[in-house]
């Protein structure tokens, strides 16, 4: 297996996935169409719940069937730019180089049933001799969803302090490098800060970057916004490097799943409350509320976290 090949291919694919048009700016084109932010939060809440019921099974097919024809799933026919992503994704998935153990998966389909079964089994142990890694994963889920959903209720905000409607694309376009900026410092601290002093400090500048996002100044708002997408970048590299060390090999990507499980989970209550709330209170009072209540939920796991660990030690 070439590792820099591999390496290449993932990149593209990523690349070329995560493409669209209509996506970036949905929330925009909800509202314009009469959405309110109420109506924006279900409609996000809904496409998180079949995220959420599909999110498993896919990583289970990899596991037991192969990551590399998992990949080649996924066809966006609803617009053409979707499609010809798609059909890129579908090449460069088949350039991939399956590992030995999905080489291994792949020729033994007339066992599936039974090797599912005890591959159920054994990730749902894995999870309960594993709390940490719950923690972990639902932390990733919580603060991931504050920030997405909160980023999204942004758009039509800045529109509203006078962003000219020309320019809302270029800075959404921008906006996703202040993640990649903390994605790459997250390489550069390496173990020199502990991981739940870098789990509450990210998610205190999620918190607060929320809360300021609701202030009426555009400047600040997009700095705001800029600033929650840092620190999300920045935990999400930490978190997976963090959970992919202690993941087995032979169950990676299902557990990878569980882990993305955990952030649609977050997101169907956060993404339509989050909405009514701003419907509700206003921009400004639901932002806040978004971001008082992650720092309030990450304060509670923290300290049920040292109240597990002395009850430990005693």
């Amino acid at each position: 297996m070439q590792i820099k090949h591999q390496l290449r291919a993932l990149y593209l694919l990523e690349a070329v996935s995560g493409f669209g048009l209509a996506q970036v700016i949905w929330v925009v084109l909800l509202a314009g169409r009469g959405f309110s932010l109420a109506q924006i939060g279900l409609a996000e809440g809904f496409f998180h719940l079949v995220s959420f019921l599909c999110e498993v099974p896919s990583g289970m097919a990899a596991d037991l069937l192969g990551r590399r024809r998992t990949l080649a799933l996924g066809w966006r026919l609803a617009y053409l730019t979707d499609f010809a992503a798609a059909l890129a994704g579908l090449v460069l998935a088949l350039g991939l180089t399956e590992p030995p153990r999905g080489q291994e998966a792949s020729a033994t389909l007339r066992d599936f049933w039974p090797r599912l079964r005890r591959h159920v089994a054994d990730t749902g142990a894995f999870l309960r001799q594993n709390p940490a890694a719950v923690e972990k994963m639902l932390l990733d889920g919580a603060c991931g969803c504050c920030a997405y959903f909160g980023g999204q209720l942004l758009q039509p905000r800045l529109m509203e302090l006078g962003l000219p409607a020309g320019l809302l694309g270029p800075v959404l376009a921008l906006l996703p490098l202040a993640g990649a900026a903390g994605s790459a410092l997250a390489g550069r601290m390496g173990g020199r800060l502990r991981f739940r002093r870098v789990a509450l400090l990210c998610a205190a500048g999620i918190g607060c970057s929320l809360a300021l996002a609701g202030l009426p100044v555009l400047a600040l708002a997009l700095a705001a916004g800029a600033a929650a997408t840092f620190w999300d970048g920045l935990l999400e590299v930490k978190m997976t490097a963090l959970l992919n060390r202690d993941f087995p090999s032979d169950r990676r990507a299902t557990l990878v799943s569980v882990q993305s499980m955990a952030y649609s989970l977050a997101m169907l209550p956060v993404s339509p409350l989050a909405g009514a709330l701003c419907d509700e209170l206003g921009y400004s009072g639901g932002m806040a509320a978004l971001g008082l209540g992650l720092l309030s939920l990450v304060a509670a796991g923290m300290a049920a976290h040292r109240c597990r660990k002395r009850r430990r030690q005693e």
